[in-house]
């Protein structure tokens, strides 16, 4: 592999790790976003929820002090004990409500404004019950109560009023607040859509790498099948799943050969190769190996046949040097010398007996003239 695609290599994989840190990194960000988000949209809802329970309140309020208007003036033309009693229950029930309003909230603004609305229903309950009081002891003309509306329609007018700016104020508020809502949950959307933007991305991201990782895991054994026929050992099968394991067996195998050589046991390697596999693995580490077990075992038959043809020599310059110092040393007698020449001879060639005969000249036949066996003459 070249070192230009080595270095595209390294920056795809660098590219690939940054790319993912920065997904899981977003994702973090995100989700505490998110999360942040929905405890907003929380308090958003429960404010909602107050207001609305508020402002249901206060048109209770505005019902009942509408009650205690027509209850007043029914009272004051009929003079009728039950409507006594429902203009009593309506007017406790305006004050419980107001009550109740000024507890609702811990703003100064709202507050102040139930107060306010407490005290200008206060003084117009107290007017209302003055009249009622007078009815009980004297007759009151209808002149009377118009009269008495008609001075007071400033101040149930103020009222009126002031309830209707305090729920207007209300839902101007609680419109705010579902504009807020809205703006939480559209941003939650958008969350929504980039997170399962981002996990389909991803998801895609490691299934190209998984495939590209298994065209790389594919190309490997295939680069090391092809390294093994090319330069250790070629066995003219297909592939094989487990290029590494025939890798290291076929490396094992070679080393034995190395070490039975390097032990001149050079009939012991290549046995159960067959000749047709040793001629198509001539090129490669096997073939090598195999030519140079060839050479050595060459070499070591030489050797040995050299060897062999020398102490030859050896023994032909000994022997003959050996019959040359007997020759001279007892050239004075023919007996003497023939038995030196067989016990030296006999011994030489590490033989059991031995005869040596000379011929007669004179009767022409073959005389015995010395014999040695058995270390005896």
């Amino acid at each position: 592999m070249s070192k230009k695609g080595d270095f595209i290599k390294k920056i795809e994989k660098r590219n690939s790790i940054f790319l993912l840190w920065l997904i899981i990194i977003m994702l973090v960000l995100g989700f505490f976003y998110q999360k942040n988000n929905d405890i907003n949209i929380s308090k958003i809802e429960e404010k909602i929820k107050i207001r609305k329970e508020f402002i249901e309140n206060l048109k209770n309020l505005h019902i009942y002090f509408k009650e205690v208007e027509v209850l007043h003036s029914n009272f004051l033309l009929s003079d009728e004990p039950y409507i006594l009693q429902n203009f009593k229950n309506s007017k406790k029930n305006v004050f419980d409500k107001i009550n109740f309003l000024k507890n609702f909230y811990d703003t100064y603004e709202i507050n102040e404004k139930i107060e306010k609305l407490n005290l200008y229903i206060s003084d117009l309950f107290s007017k209302l019950t003055q009249n009622i009081n007078i009815k009980k002891t004297n007759s009151i003309e209808i002149s009377f109560i118009e009269d008495f509306f008609l001075l007071e329609k400033v101040k149930i007018l103020r009222i009126k009023n002031l309830i209707e700016e305090i729920e207007f104020y209300e839902k101007k508020l609680q419109k705010n607040n579902f504009k807020e809502l809205k703006k939480y949950k559209k941003e939650n959307s958008i969350f929504e859509i980039i997170f399962y933007s981002i996990i389909l991305f991803m998801n895609l991201f490691l299934i190209f790498s998984i495939k590209r990782m298994k065209n790389n895991i594919i190309e490997l054994f295939e680069n090391l099948r092809n390294i093994n026929k090319k330069y250790i050992f070629d066995d003219k099968e297909g592939k094989n799943k487990n290029e590494i394991f025939l890798i290291e067996k076929n490396l094992e195998q070679i080393i034995n050969h190395i070490k039975q050589i390097a032990k001149n046991n050079f009939h012991e390697t290549f046995n159960e190769i067959s000749e047709e596999t040793i001629k198509f693995n001539r090129t490669n580490l096997t073939g090598e190996v195999f030519n140079l077990r060839e050479l050595l075992l060459k070499n070591s038959q030489e050797k040995e046949k050299n060897n062999l043809e020398n102490e030859k020599k050896r023994w032909i310059n000994k022997g003959v040097s050996n019959f040359v110092d007997i020759l001279r040393k007892n050239n004075d007698n023919v007996k003497n010398l023939s038995y030196k020449i067989i016990t030296s001879l006999i011994h030489y060639l590490e033989a059991n007996q031995g005869g040596l005969f000379i011929m007669n000249d004179k009767k022409t036949y073959l005389e015995l003239i010395a014999s040695y066996a058995f270390d005896r003459k």
